[in-house]
């Protein structure tokens, strides 16, 4: 059994896909033990879960690190926990306690999202190219990611220096550089259109949305697919 924790935030969606993310890990996922969550707004519909009182810093890479900081000093979470978004929803069968550390590629090599992010990837490619011979993994996929306490602490040092930073690096990418070892690789399965899930899910075991698509095809196929209450909600 492993815990769970969501860093979240509130979003345009109003905590729906946070609700329709725990309707799935409930459905598909046998090995969860609690669920925390970290946020200073917590959904009203939650019960049952931990909340770490923890805000936003100016950075979402920093953001993403602070929470799970917080989280580790402040609570009991299991020594391997399972890091999630409120925008992955689980479609199959699923055991977390072994879930693999996926890469998409090398950090050069990414195309997608903003300015701003493909700066974050860039500079953790930097950081872990001063010391280290190869280029780096690219570890930021849409899918749950397994984290081990003692070695997320090791990143304090690391992160610590850029909690003001607005670009900062991408954490994931750091610390499955740094601890995980020979990552399968995974096609990242994260809709930002209007395509139909079934049309995309394939043989995945999750997938994940943008905001825009969550309106457009998602919302719908999630209210048939998870039509009932999980017993996180009040």
């Amino acid at each position: 059994m492993i815990d769970v924790l969501y860093i979240y935030r509130e979003s345009p969606n109003n905590g729906l896909e946070l609700k329709y993310s725990l309707r799935s890990l409930e459905k598909y996922v046998r090995d969860v033990e609690r669920i925390f969550i970290a946020t200073d707004r917590m959904p009203e519909f939650l019960k049952g879960v931990n909340q770490v009182d923890v805000g936003d810093l100016w950075s979402p890479m920093a953001t993403h690190w602070w929470k799970v900081k917080n989280t580790i000093e402040r609570t009991d979470i299991s020594p391997n926990f399972v890091l999630m978004y409120d925008d992955i929803f689980f479609v199959k069968e699923t055991n977390l306690t072994n879930y693999p550390h996926y890469q998409k590629g090398r950090l050069i090599d990414n195309k997608t999202g903003g300015e701003h992010y493909r700066q974050t990837l860039l500079n953790a490619r930097d950081w872990l190219k001063k010391d280290r011979w190869g280029e780096p993994y690219n570890f930021e996929v849409h899918t749950p990611f397994v984290y081990c306490k003692d070695a997320f602490k090791y990143l304090d040092e690391i992160f610590m220096p850029l909690k003001n930073d607005c670009q900062a690096m991408a954490i994931r990418s750091i610390y499955g550089n740094l601890f995980c070892k020979e990552p399968p690789y995974r096609g990242d399965v994260k809709i930002r259109d209007n395509t139909k899930v079934e049309n995309v899910v394939g043989i995945a075991d999750c997938f994940s949305c943008s905001d825009d698509a969550f309106n457009c095809q998602v919302k719908g196929f999630l209210e048939k697919e998870f039509s009932e209450k999980c017993g996180w909600e009040k």
